[in-house]
């Protein structure tokens, strides 16, 4: 039986034409996908808030201006999540991996090709649709 759904954020930190993923780390979930950062939403907190949280902690970043691209459901085998995804379009400090996993800057036509989270595929199309 699957858990309940999960709340997720996630962020989308662009520099130019060029976006930040990372790497899931081997033990985790999904290890060795490539996704966009942030992390669960914790029982009554906002999902802004969460990921100003989730990247403090994930990246070192104080998240300070952004905006909701994309909501969207999506079911893994073993679990459900609703992701809500923001463009972060301000943050103060230098981007650094507080858990030590691989990161990229890279294009949207490269991330069309990189292994990413099945949840965040759609984050690609809502990404080549702003740039129509």
């Amino acid at each position: 039986m699957k858990p309940s759904r999960l709340h997720v954020v996630a962020a989308v930190l662009q520099d130019g034409e060029y976006y930040f993923v990372q790497q899931r780390q081997p033990g985790k979930h999904m290890a060795g996908l490539w996704e966009f950062p942030g992390g669960k939403v914790e029982a009554g907190e906002e999902p802004w808030y969460a990921l100003v949280r989730e990247l403090k902690e994930e990246l070192g970043i104080d998240a300070q201006a952004g905006c909701p691209l994309i909501q969207l459901s999506h079911s893994y085998p073993d679990r459900d999540i609703q992701l809500d995804v923001w463009q972060v379009t301000a943050w103060h400090g230098e981007l650094l991996a507080q858990e030590h996993q691989l990161t990229s800057w890279n294009s949207l036509a490269e991330l069309i090709d990189m292994p990413l989270l099945p949840a965040d595929i759609p984050v690609l199309k809502a990404l080549a649709a702003t740039h129509e």
